[in-house]
C-alpha cells in the first residue's frame, strides 16, 4: 500500500463528499462537551470539516479557533457560511502531521474523528506529537477515533480491508462512488498513541454515536503536563 497515495486520497475523497457532509453532520459531537469550558480560550480544531465543532467552540466563548483541515472544499463551506459566531473562526488548511504553528500556541485542541483517516502508525505517532507540542502545558486535548458503526438491524457500513496495509486498515464506502480510508483503533490503541506523545491521560471512554444506532467512538481526554511534569 502506498502510504502517501492513501493520504491523498483522504484529501479528494472529502472534497468530493464535503457537501453531503454538511448537510447531513450538523450537530457537533457529544464528546466535545469535554471543551465546554473554552470560554476565552484560544482552540484549534484539528480536522475540523466543514466546522460544526469549531462553531459550538465560538458559542462556547473561546476568542479563537482555529478550523485546520486537509480539504479545500470543506474549508471553503467554513469561509462561505455567514453566522454571527463565525468571524471567531479562522480556517486553514493543513495536515495532521505538519501543523504550521508555534509550539503552545493553543489552550485547548480537539482532534476529533480524523486521527483514523491517517495511514501508518508512524505517521498517526507524528501527528499526536504535534497536538502536543502546539498545545500550552497545562492545556487540555480531545481525540476520538471510530469504533465501527452498525445500524439498527445490526448491518455495518460497506468496507473492505486493503492489501498491503496494516491490520485495521480498511475503505468505508459513502454512497456508491467515494471510498474513505480508515485505520480502525481500539480504545487501547488510542491511548496508546496518546500516551506515547507525552499527554497524560485524564478519561478514556466509548461514545454512542446516536440513539438509532449502535455506532461507537473512542474518546480520550488528556492534558500536556506542565513543565517538569512530563513523564
Amino acid at each position: 500500500m502506498d502510504q502517501n497515495q492513501v493520504r491523498r486520497g483522504v484529501m479528494e475523497a472529502f472534497d468530493e463528499i464535503a457537501s453531503d457532509v454538511q448537510h447531513t453532520r450538523r450537530k457537533p459531537w457529544l464528546s466535545l462537551k469535554e471543551l465546554e469550558d473554552c470560554g476565552s480560550k484560544r482552540v484549534l480544531d484539528l480536522g475540523a470539516g466543514t466546522g460544526r465543532n469549531s462553531l459550538k467552540m465560538a458559542e462556547w466563548g473561546a476568542t479563537q479557533v482555529v478550523a485546520a483541515d486537509v480539504s479545500v472544499e470543506m474549508l471553503k463551506i467554513i469561509r462561505e457560511t455567514s453566522k454571527a459566531d463565525w468571524d471567531k473562526i479562522d480556517a486553514v488548511r493543513c495536515d495532521a502531521i505538519h501543523v504550521p504553528f508555534r509550539s503552545s500556541s493553543f489552550d485547548a485542541v480537539s482532534f476529533i474523528a480524523a486521527i483514523h483517516h491517517i495511514p501508518g502508525e508512524k505517521w498517526r505517532r507524528e501527528a499526536m506529537e504535534e497536538v502536543k507540542r502546539v498545545t500550552v502545558p497545562g492545556g487540555r486535548v480531545l481525540v476520538t477515533s471510530w469504533a465501527i458503526t452498525t445500524n439498527a438491524k445490526g448491518k455495518r457500513p460497506r468496507m473492505r480491508s486493503i492489501e498491503g496495509g496494516e491490520d485495521g486498515d480498511v475503505f468505508v464506502s459513502w454512497g456508491d462512488d467515494v471510498d474513505r480510508f480508515y485505520h480502525i483503533l481500539s480504545l487501547d490503541g488510542l491511548k496508546d498513541l496518546v500516551e506515547s506523545a507525552g499527554l497524560k491521560i485524564l478519561n478514556a471512554y466509548e461514545e454512542r454515536t446516536s440513539p438509532r444506532e449502535s455506532g461507537r467512538n473512542w474518546v480520550v481526554v488528556a492534558v500536556r503536563p506542565e513543565a517538569g511534569q512530563d513523564g
